[in-house]
């Protein structure tokens, strides 16, 4: 998941989503935006992981609230011997994927459009879009299948905006 923008009932959404799901990993690539929001993800069954977004500007309170697990603009992990990069920005992934070439999928955010493409370097690139659902009016969040790498973009239905 990404860009959450504090919307307390889309946070809450997809933690009863996730949590109704054999998941083991949940992603967050950025803009939480408030620490209180974080707090909400204490809830999931699966551990979590996240990065800071642009619109992250209280990044002590936010590593403080999710005790550790966003510490940085950028995160490599490797569930089940899967390396994924998970970023805010697309255009961030870069670098860090020419120092790290065995980066098989890229999570990002950031535009707030949900999208699945497999690029020619055989790289696997996910946004799950907006949490949120302000810009675009829709909630989402992507299921990521790590053994036959297969993207399911889920809309989720938290309520009207406020």
């Amino acid at each position: 998941m990404s860009d959450s923008h504090d919307r307390l009932a889309a946070v809450d959404a997809a933690v009863q989503f996730f949590n109704g799901r054999p998941v083991n990993l949940v992603l967050h690539a950025g803009d939480h935006v408030a620490p209180f929001a974080v707090r909400r993800y204490e809830s999931l069954k699966a551990d979590w992981r996240g990065v800071f977004g642009n619109n992250d500007g209280e990044r002590e309170g936010l590593e403080k609230a999710s005790l550790g697990r966003i510490q940085s603009d950028h995160l490599v992990l490797e569930p089940g011997g899967l390396r994924i990069l998970l970023v805010h920005r697309m255009e961030d992934a870069g670098p860090i994927l020419q120092e790290d070439p065995s980066v098989r999928v890229v999570v990002f955010g950031h535009s707030h459009s949900a999208g699945v493409e497999e690029r020619d370097d055989g790289r696997l690139w996910v946004n799950p879009g907006e949490l949120c659902g302000y810009l675009t009016g829709r909630s989402s969040v992507a299921l990521l299948d790590t053994e036959g790498l297969d993207v399911e973009l889920v809309t989720l239905s938290p309520g009207p905006a406020r």
